[in-house]
């Protein structure tokens, strides 16, 4: 599974992850709270999606 960390901001103890391309917010790095972000798309509300990754070889 792809997944990785975005940013962190510490004040809050928020996390920005990616997994599968798609964001979420997880609280003090506990994954199974995660909620995932949604943003204002041309169609309307859409999931927030990652920048694609460089494919490892």
């Amino acid at each position: 599974m792809e997944a990785y960390k975005e940013e962190y901001n510490s004040d809050l103890r928020l996390s920005t992850i990616c997994v599968k391309g798609y964001r979420y917010l997880v609280y003090d790095s506990a994954p199974r709270y995660a909620v995932q972000v949604w943003e204002n798309g041309p169609d309307g509300p859409r999931l927030s999606q990652c920048p694609r990754t460089p494919d490892k070889d």
